[in-house]
């Protein structure tokens, strides 16, 4: 997992938007489902933020993760960090995305 696919630099304000889809590339409705996503040092470890999910275009599979600056000043710089999204379906089923490793930059004045 040497890949960076999200960058947050510590103090700013975050925003990622996540376009979930099936297995034939299709936009995944997730209309009456419920979500929560956590950036963690790995999985199982203690939580660092648990971000704030914007659920706007959920017809079109389309979350927003956000995260104030306050959250991202106390990140450890330098690291590279893991999220996922939890997705629980309208059965009650838990399904899990592929963990994503998300790279910490230093803030200007760090």
């Amino acid at each position: 997992m040497d890949d960076c696919h999200i960058q947050i630099k510590r103090g700013s304000t975050f925003s990622a938007a996540i376009r979930l889809t099936d297995e034939k590339n299709e936009a995944k409705d997730l209309t009456g489902w419920s979500y929560s996503s956590d950036l963690k040092l790995k999985a199982g470890r203690d939580t660092l933020i648990s971000f704030l999910i914007n659920d706007d275009d959920v017809s079109n599979g389309v979350l927003v993760l956000n995260a104030t600056p306050e959250e991202t000043a106390v990140l450890p710089a330098n690291r590279s960090l893991e999220l996922d999204l939890k997705l629980t379906d309208p059965n009650g089923k838990v399904h899990y995305t592929e963990t994503v490793v998300v790279k910490i930059q230093k803030h200007i004045t760090d």
